[in-house]
C-alpha cells in the first residue's frame, strides 16, 4: 500500500530513507505519532490505507 502514495513511490529511493509504522497495535495513537514525527523534523507524515 505505501506505494499507492505518490510522493513516496516517486522519493523513497531517491531521499534514502523513509519510515512506515504499523498502526495495529491497541496502544497506538495517530495524532501522538504524527506529531512525535512532526517534533523530530519530518518533512512529510502520511497515513497510508490498506
Amino acid at each position: 500500500p505505501v506505494f499507492n502514495v505518490k510522493r513516496f513511490a516517486e522519493h523513497a529511493s531517491l531521499d534514502g530513507f523513509f519510515l512506515a509504522i504499523e498502526a495495529e497495535d491497541s496502544k497506538f495513537d495517530r495524532d501522538k505519532t504524527r506529531a512525535f514525527l512532526q517534533g523530530l523534523g519530518a518533512r512529510e507524515v502520511n497515513d497510508i490505507e490498506p
